[in-house]
């Protein structure tokens, strides 16, 4: 993944919104599930982002997939409470 969209994924503040939302398999409690993110529409210093979220569970099995527009901070917020040394390194 590039360095621009692995620092929009970090940097999404604000969910404006879903779109395009499937639900392809029922998700049952115990399950484990894992989000992938995909930066799929972005103009170059404009908001908002699109991004193409998919769930899989622990068969690999696509559960729910959509499309949220995110708001994405400009600069890379260091001080918050929700990022790590680990984060902020990958950023750069």
């Amino acid at each position: 993944m590039s360095a621009i969209r692995t620092a929009i994924l970090l940097n999404a503040i604000a969910n404006l919104g879903y779109a395009d939302c499937r639900f392809l398999k029922p998700v049952y409690p115990g399950d484990t599930l894992t989000l992938t993110s995909e930066v799929i529409g972005l103009k170059e210093n404009s908001n908002p982002a699109h991004l193409q979220r998919r769930v899989r569970n622990q068969s690999a099995f696509p559960t729910p997939c959509y499309v949220s527009v995110a708001f994405i901070l400009p600069e890379p917020v260091l001080s918050s409470p929700h990022r790590t040394e680990r984060d902020t390194k990958s950023t750069a």
